[in-house]
Parts: C-alpha cells; sequence; structure tokens
C-alpha cells in the first residue's frame, strides 16, 4: 500500500491507497539501454500513461487510475466508478480526469486527491482539450461542454445536426486557442472558447484535391492537418490577412513518402515521424523541408516525438533517438516496446506501457533544469479588451449591480455563461476597481469573478489581492481564488500568505475564507506548494486563533484524510 504524505506542525497527514503492486523479474531476454525498472499493474492499462512533471497517471481495467514516479513507486491509486474508457486528460495545471461508462467524468488531483465528480449519460468522443486559460472542452457525438478546472459547467453547445452522431473526433486548438473538431475526416468546425462556431468548413474545400483529415496540430497562425495519404497542409485562421481572405487558407501543402505517425511543432518547424521511420523538419513559413534522417526502422507501434528542453527525442518500435533542432543525431537506444502511446517527461525519463498490465521506466536522458514555463495567461486577452458593451446598461448603481450578480448566478447555475462571459468579466472588474462601489458588491463581484473560471481572472485576482485593504472584499478575493483550481506556479499561496499578515489578526470571517482558500489550495495542487500550503492551515489550528478558527482548521486538515 501506498501513501501520500503531507506535514502540518508535527502530524503526518497520509491518504491510504488501494492499489496493490509487484515488482517483476526481467525475464525479456532482448537486451534494454537504461532500463531502470519494471512495475506489475493492478490491472491491463486501459488508458495513459500520461506524464506531468516526473509522473505518470495512468487507467487500469479495475476500475482505477493510478500514479508512478521515475523510481518506479507506486505513489497512488484512485477509485472511478463504472468500465473506463480508453482515454485520460491531465491538464498542463496538473488536473487529471478519467472517463468511465456510462459517462462519469472523475477530476483527481496529481497527489491523488478525489476533487469532483460529474455524471453524465454517455461517453465522450475523446480526450479532454485543455485550453490555454485552463478551461477543459470534451466532445460527445452530439455537444461540446466546456467546464472550468473544479468542474463548473462554462457552456454546452450542440453540435450541427448534420455534424452529430460521430463517435470518432480528430479533435486540437487552432493558434488562437479556438476548438477544433473533425468528423469522420470530413469536415473542421471552428468553435470560440465561448461556444460559438466561428466556421465550418468541408475538408474536401481545404486543398485542390480531397483531404482525408487523419492529425491536427496548432501552429501561431492557425493549424496543421496531416492526411493518410502523407500529405500535409499548414492553414491561416488570423483575422490580419487580407480583407478578402477566406476564414480559413491553405497557405502550404507538401506531400511526405509515407503517412505521419507522430509529430509535433516547435516556433520554427514542424517535426514529422512517418511511417517508414524517417524524421524530418520542415519550415512553417513555407513548408520547405529543412533536414532528414533515419530512426532506426519502419514504426510498427505507437510513437512519440517529444520536443522540450531545446532537443528533439522519438521513442517507437523499442527505440530511443535524439536530435537537435538543425537535425544533428545526438544518441540512439534500444528499449522495450510499446503498446501504448510512450509518455516523456521534461527530465528525459520514459514510461513505457509493454505488454497490457506491465510498465517500464527507462532513463533516456538526464537533463538539467526541468522546470518548464507555463503557458502564458493571457492568451484571450478578455479583460484587456477596449470593448465594454455594458456602459449605459450597468451603470454604477448598486441596484444595476445587484440586478448583475443575478444573471451571472444564475448562468452559473444552469448550463453557464457562454458569450456572455467576456462581458460579464469585464464588468465584474469594473466594479471591483471601483470605490464608489459598495464594499460588499465589490466582495461578490470578486467572487464570481473567481467563479467564472480562467486563467485570467485568477491573473487579475492576485495583482488585486496585492492593492485591495479591505478586508470585505478581501473575502471575495479568497472566495474567488478557491475557484481557480491548481496553484500551478504557487502564486495563489503567497498572496494568502500576505493577505493572513496584513493586520487582521481579529477578523474571524477573514480568517474562516482563508482557512477555506488554504484548503482548496491544498487538494487542487502538489508537491513543495501542498506541502507549504498544508503547514500554514495547521497554524491556524493552533494558539493564538480563536476557537472557531482552530476548529476550521482542524476539520479541514481532517478532511484531507477522508
Amino acid at each position: 500500500m501506498s501513501k501520500i504524505p503531507f506535514v502540518f506542525g508535527i502530524c503526518l497527514v497520509g491518504m491510504t491507497t488501494s492499489l496493490f503492486c509487484v515488482d517483476e523479474a526481467r525475464t525479456d531476454p532482448s537486451p534494454r539501454i537504461d532500463s531502470s525498472w519494471t512495475r506489475v499493474l493492478a490491472g491491463d492499462a486501459a488508458a495513459g500513461p500520461v506524464p506531468f512533471g516526473d509522473r505518470c497517471f495512468i487507467v487500469t481495467d479495475d476500475r482505477s487510475v493510478a500514479a508512478l514516479d521515475v523510481d518506479g513507486r507506486f505513489l497512488w491509486s484512485r477509485g472511478i466508478s463504472g468500465r473506463p474508457a480508453p482515454f485520460i486528460g491531465v491538464s498542463p495545471e496538473g488536473l487529471i480526469l478519467a472517463f468511465s461508462e456510462p459517462g462519469t467524468i472523475t477530476a483527481v488531483s496529481q497527489d491523488g486527491y478525489l476533487l469532483w465528480r460529474m455524471k453524465r449519460s454517455k461517453l465522450p468522443s475523446g480526450a479532454p482539450v485543455f485550453a490555454p486559460d485552463g478551461r477543459i472542452y470534451i466532445v460527445y457525438a452530439d455537444e461540446i461542454l466546456c467546464l472550468s478546472s473544479v468542474g463548473r459547467i462554462k457552456w454546452a453547445a450542440d453540435l450541427p445536426e448534420d455534424a452529430a452522431g460521430h463517435r470518432s473526433r480528430i479533435l486540437s486548438q487552432d493558434g488562437s486557442g479556438n476548438l477544433l473538431v473533425c468528423g469522420d475526416a470530413k469536415d473542421v468546425i471552428r468553435v470560440s472558447p465561448f461556444g460559438e462556431i466561428v466556421e465550418r468548413v468541408a475538408a474536401s474545400s481545404l486543398s485542390d484535391s480531397p483531404l482525408s483529415i487523419a492529425g491536427l496540430l496548432p501552429n501561431p497562425g492557425g493549424y496543421y492537418a496531416y492526411s493518410s495519404d502523407g500529405r500535409i497542409v499548414c492553414f491561416d485562421v488570423r483575422d490580419t490577412r487580407a480583407p478578402n481572405a477566406q476564414p480559413t487558407e491553405a497557405i502550404w501543402e507538401i506531400r511526405e513518402s509515407a503517412s505521419v505517425s507522430a509529430w509535433n511543432a516547435i516556433e520554427s518547424a514542424l517535426v514529422l515521424l512517418c511511417e517508414d521511420g524517417s524524421l524530418s523538419a520542415r519550415n512553417s513559413t513555407d513548408g520547405a523541408l529543412l533536414w532528414r534522417g533515419g530512426t532506426g526502422g519502419p514504426v510498427l507501434e505507437p510513437a512519440v516525438v517529444d520536443v522540450s528542453r531545446d532537443q528533439i527525442t522519438v521513442i517507437h518500435s523499442g527505440t530511443a533517438s535524439s536530435w537537435s533542432f538543425t537535425g544533428s543525431s545526438a544518441y540512439r537506444k534500444k528499449t522495450v516496446a510499446s503498446i501504448r502511446e510512450p509518455a516523456m517527461t521534461s527530465s528525459g525519463f520514459a514510461y513505457l506501457s509493454r505488454t497490457d498490465s506491465i510498465i517500464d521506466g527507462v532513463r533516456l536522458e538526464n537533463r538539467i533544469g526541468t522546470e518548464k514555463k507555463h503557458r502564458k495567461t493571457q492568451r484571450y486577452a478578455i479583460l484587456v479588451s477596449e470593448e465594454n458593451p455594458w456602459i449605459g446598461l450597468f451603470p454604477a448603481q448598486n441596484g444595476a449591480e445587484t440586478t448583475l450578480f443575478s444573471r451571472i448566478t444564475a448562468d452559473l447555475s444552469e448550463y453557464g455563461p457562454s458569450t456572455r462571459e467576456p462581458r460579464y468579466a469585464r464588468e465584474l472588474v469594473r466594479i471591483l476597481e471601483n470605490p464608489a462601489s459598495l464594499s460588499s458588491n465589490r466582495q461578490r463581484a470578486a467572487a464570481l469573478l473567481g467563479q467564472l473560471g480562467s486563467l485570467e481572472y485568477r491573473a487579475f485576482l492576485l495583482e488585486y489581492a496585492y492593492k485591495n485593504k479591505d478586508p470585505f472584499v478581501m473575502e471575495g478575493i479568497l472566495a474567488g481564488l478557491t475557484e481557480c483550481g491548481p496553484d500551478f506556479d504557487g502564486s495563489v499561496l503567497e498572496a494568502l500568505r500576505y493577505m493572513s499578515g496584513e493586520g487582521h489578526s481579529g477578523n474571524e470571517s477573514l480568517q474562516l475564507a482563508l482557512c477555506d482558500a488554504l484548503y482548496s489550495v491544498i487538494r487542487y495542487t502538489g508537491g513543495s506548494v501542498a506541502y507549504n500550503g498544508t503547514q500554514m492551515l495547521a497554524s491556524f489550528a493552533v494558539a493564538p486563533y480563536s476557537d472557531r478558527i482552530s476548529n476550521r482548521a482542524r476539520f479541514l486538515l481532517a478532511r484531507l484524510l477522508d
């Protein structure tokens, strides 16, 4: 049995898990270079492995999701209800989404805490897509569901009737963060972050000859698509092109010698691994060939092309190879074969699912400085728009502000604000920054802004936390931050530490809000942030805090053990 440790004060908090594991002696006679360990899972692999940091997460058919680290340790296991679906999602912030029949979505933190469950009557068409600002797209046969990281429904949109019913879909995003949905390789539907269908274009019209789309990948100006016949097309969707340009325009098209098995993109190039084992880089501007090399044989199984840490690492068919961005080969190593898509960490460690219930960990490289910068949180620039469509409709009057709050609350309790979200967010910011508004209204505006669920709103609330001195507004900021999900960079914890030292030691209401915010940070976040958050929450459980505050802190600490 494995445990998840957190230390608070002098206590050791652990969450017992249910995964039993067995080390397996290596019986495969084929040579393996740098193979570190082999483990037997509690059941056959159903989805994954998917990496996050130096961990990987995998769903097994014993109806559980488990975590392993680079040392081969089973960190935890969390049960899910129903037969698992063959896909899993892990967000850049560390939120894990597992899916099971008939349609349950289970959200788990990187340290194994059950965060939330959502029960639906059907399974989605594939793994979720994570948008640049933290929103989650889940695509079904007949609709698209958009969630926040804490499980709030932001919007639900029906797919066009003649596009519904496809069980197999290709999902991606364009360079602006719009969702791309391609069903049965026939057309591409582009959906805005707020649920509007921006464009629908038939795949047959995207090229001079019919294009049967087999894969999509974002690029800064639009997206790439490849077809089963080896063609790769680059599409531009930017609004800055000529006024008479089509919404989606093909700017270059090339054909490879074989179909694409795996691909990835760097800033100036598209990296392609084809079925014949060739690896090539194409200029992202015009598709020109930059270089080509061989990876040691045809691709006979799922493959991965990793482009983290200024190099290219390719894993397929029991072989791993590394290349510079200019095409120089650094190494080629023999590994175990993987029947599922290999998982590569940014530190150069690979997780390989070798058979249905066996997983191998292989140290391919020793990379220094493995922490990658988190993506920019201002991707959609929702709060920096000069447009203010609410001017005149909701002036700075307390009655009008209350009406706005009621509208937003009603939308959040049903199927989300959808296309109204940008307007709501900008108006809430205006109220929060308006000293003429009542403190109670500014408090509610901060809380609702967090509930709208975007990393852009999180960034604003964090910035405002250091400017605001009003304890009522501070409570609203704390309530809003509890809705922002994982504290991936530790910024929320630092803001909580700052607010706890602002001289409000006698304000029990504020201290209770601080405890709740710390509890949210601990549950949604792992590693040192959760460790330090637990210590800080434990400090509220003892003197000089009142019995009411201490009891609340102890209650929340106890819930972490459930």
